[in-house]
């Protein structure tokens, strides 16, 4: 064995011992009470008293590069300082461009920078009857996930109802997972409209504008679509109890429908709005009411939500200033941190104030995503023969998620004024230590790209 994380609590999606766990290479070979390093008396000893061992997080849903303040550098060392092993970015399809064109350019924006494992799902922007063929290619090639959009229509993401069910089809048929962006566009610009002509234009008025009835519309749409093409979908960015009473009464009726919801819906509710800083809480969808918020909470502790995931998108304090320099919420670019602080937030505010199990932590920051995005058992878990992708958390650490300590290039965070109990102290990445509780340690460069495939017969 190279290393031996001795004496360690080990939290998996379905139980919780007290063991040891010995590392070879790049996986888990040996689980166990008092293993020694007999056999290689080089083996590193890292001393887990009092800690927990989780798997590390899967991150399905960052924006890392294109547009982003941070790039996949910056984006995955912010990742692996809050326990996050692996993510799943947006290849963006690139106009005049395939999927798979669009992928080879997202793989080479990434695969010199990214410091913890990564893969992509494929975001369809142009839809062409040969786009919709590429599908078929894409699953059987390793690449099993997708993104439409139902909004953002001015930013050239949108795809109509037609289309949306034309890759539902080739998804259902070729056993593919479709995430959906689920608001209704058109609500959107009306209520934008109608909000300007009213001189109601600051960002107090941002949560107004993006309704909640535009994403709960949204989301019967996306699950009737769904229902007549058997597509598996995975609804991103739950943000409404209204929204997640949809998404039950679906599953209720068989429907193969998922749900995400993400750190800053669990924290913040659209007061932040009426902050002398509330354009760093813009983002899509928008906060929401604290009903919503505790609504957020209980889905992920009975397992209606599957998932939590960052939807990390970051944007300089400059840039977003200038809609407040313009009064024009309009002009204030969508997005938050968020990639990590996934594992702290779910630790400290939901499994140290009891709002969810420990196991139920670990199921929705890796088991599920895992086994949802065809990454398990290599990923998501703890075993024997699995990547050596852990966490240990000092139950008693306490951090304050200041820029500094998320280690991005953002330059603030909407967290700033959250101090965590409870905090990662050493994260690894297939055997290597990424973050020693202070610094990141792994090197650009040294993630691998992850080709995936997904159980016909997803239950979790």
């Amino acid at each position: 064995m190279d290393s031996i994380i001795k004496n360690g609590t080990i939290a998996t999606d379905s139980e919780i011992f007290h063991a040891d766990i010995g590392i070879e290479g790049e996986v888990i070979s040996h689980i166990g009470r008092n293993l020694t390093a007999s056999s290689n008396a080089g083996a590193k000893i890292i001393d887990a008293t009092g800690k927990i061992v989780v798997p590390g997080a899967i991150d399905g849903h960052t924006h890392f590069g294109y547009v982003s303040t941070d790039d996949f550098d910056s984006g995955t060392r912010a990742a692996s300082s809050g326990g996050t092993t692996t993510i799943i970015n947006f290849a963006r399809h690139i106009e005049g461009m395939s999927l798979a064109q669009s992928l080879e350019q997202f793989r080479k924006m990434a695969e010199s920078k990214a410091v913890i494992d990564y893969s992509a799902h494929s975001y369809i922007r142009f839809p062409r009857p040969e786009i919709f063929d590429e599908i078929e290619k894409l699953v059987a090639s390793g690449n099993p996930t997708f993104k439409v959009a139902m909004t953002h229509r001015k930013e050239g993401f949108m795809l109509d109802d037609g289309a949306i069910l034309s890759v539902m089809k080739k998804v259902a048929q070729f056993g593919g997972l479709l995430g959906i962006h689920c608001e209704n566009n058109s609500i959107i610009e009306h209520t934008e409209q109608l909000l300007l002509s009213e001189e109601k234009r600051s960002v107090n008025y941002f949560g107004e504008s993006r309704p909640i009835v535009a994403e709960v519309e949204a989301i019967r749409r996306a699950l009737t679509l769904a229902q007549f093409t058997g597509a598996s979908i995975y609804v991103v960015h739950l943000s409404t109890k209204i929204g997640a009473d949809a998404i039950s009464d679906a599953v209720h009726r068989s429907l193969k429908v998922f749900a995400e919801t993400c750190p800053h819906f669990l924290m913040f509710t659209d007061e932040a709005y009426s902050r002398p800083d509330g354009e760093f809480f813009v983002m899509t969808p928008p906060l929401r009411k604290k009903e919503d918020r505790e609504a957020l909470w209980e889905g992920l502790s009975n397992g209606r939500i599957k998932t939590v995931a960052s939807d990390h998108a970051t944007f300089s304090s400059e840039k977003k200033r200038e809609g407040r320099r313009q009064n024009d919420f309009t002009k204030i670019p969508h997005g938050v941190t968020g990639t990590g602080v996934i594992i702290p937030i779910l630790y400290s505010e939901g499994v140290a104030k009891g709002r969810l199990s420990l196991m139920r932590m670990v199921q929705v920051t890796s088991y599920n995503p895992a086994r949802l995005f065809g990454l398990y058992p290599r990923k998501g878990t703890i075993a024997v023969g699995s990547d050596a992708d852990l966490v240990i958390i000092d139950p008693s650490k306490k951090v304050q998620l200041t820029p500094e300590n998320l280690h991005s290039n953002l330059d603030h965070s909407i967290y700033d004024e959250i101090t965590c109990h409870g905090f990662p102290t050493m994260t690894i990445s297939r055997g290597e230590v990424v973050f020693d509780g202070e610094n990141v340690l792994g090197k650009p460069g040294r993630g691998i790209f992850q080709m995936r495939r997904i159980s016909p017969e997803i239950s979790i």
